[in-house]
């Protein structure tokens, strides 16, 4: 179970928020009765900051990729009826003649007689 929250963290952060932030930390430490790398640490994890000043606009996503109107991809990519997925460029073109005689054997053998095969 995790140790309770201290009463000070709270009551110190108001008191600094009170100040305008001008109050340092030290100082503040030392009327809290904690030491200052506590205050520190507790500013930083509650980002008093962000209340102070008020935080900046969360950026929400847009869309993947470049700049909209961008054209300085237009054109790249694959030419047209390229053969790139092919493993080897011959048999684009060309088939074997064994090949061949494979095809034809199994389209003219029925199913049965391939599985005892």
């Amino acid at each position: 179970m995790p140790r309770p929250r201290d009463p000070r963290r709270d009551e110190a952060k108001s008191v600094w928020l009170n100040s305008k932030g001008e109050l340092k930390l030290v100082d503040l430490a030392e009327q809290m009765n904690v030491t200052p790398s506590t205050i520190r640490k507790w500013k930083a994890q509650d980002k008093w900051d962000n209340e102070l000043k008020g935080s900046a606009p969360k950026h929400t996503r847009g869309h993947p990729g470049g700049q909209p109107g961008n054209q300085n991809a237009k054109g790249q990519g694959p030419p047209k009826r390229n053969t790139n997925a092919l493993k080897f460029g011959f048999f684009s073109k060309y088939l074997p003649e064994e090949s061949l005689d494979i095809m034809n054997e199994i389209q003219d053998r029925p199913p049965e007689d391939m599985l005892g095969d």
